[in-house]
């Protein structure tokens, strides 16, 4: 959850499948469905996603989203509900450096800003194995996806509210 950038006083925050806005008394969808799962670049309500995890907000229209369940992010634009691919290859998850669309990530879970360089998220995943426990780089003006950390990790993420916490904070 964080301060919604669109909407004044309003929190952002992933329900499920969908990413979504409360004032406190009333709560909007802005894109997915918090009860319907699968893959969709159709606008707002339309599109579907996978279990959303982190989001990151790169400016006051658009929402970057750990699409976890499809191993991609995905970007939102607030102004029209579009969602487009931003990193990696939706449905395809692995290990590949590169531009969208040929960067494969491994069910990317949560992101932060790099404090040190302000153009670069680094993304956390899932971990099923050791061979997938690694933190990610990804630049937040093209989406090109890099490797921060790939070996001495068992769970680069957050577990029961606690924090991740990184030198780059």
């Amino acid at each position: 959850m964080k301060k919604d950038e669109y909407i004044p006083g309003n929190i952002l925050f992933t329900d499920m499948h969908s990413l979504r806005t409360t004032n406190g008394i009333s709560v909007s969808t802005i894109a997915g469905s918090p009860t319907s799962s699968g893959y969709s670049t159709s606008a707002g309500t339309s599109g579907r996603f996978n279990h959303l995890y982190g989001f990151y907000q790169k400016n006051r229209t658009h929402v970057i989203v750990a699409d976890f369940g499809n191993a991609c992010l995905r970007m939102v634009d607030r102004t029209n509900g579009h969602i487009s691919q931003f990193a990696g290859t939706c449905r395809s998850a692995g290990h590949r450096n590169g531009q969208v669309g040929y960067a494969q990530l491994y069910y990317p879970y949560q992101m932060l800003l790099d404090k040190t360089n302000q153009t670069t998220l680094i993304l956390s995943q899932y971990r099923r194995s050791s061979s997938h426990a690694y933190l990610r780089s990804i630049d937040i003006n093209t989406g090109y996806a890099g490797v921060l950390v790939s070996s001495g990790l068992n769970y680069p993420r957050v577990w029961h509210g606690m924090k991740m916490k990184t030198c780059f904070m």
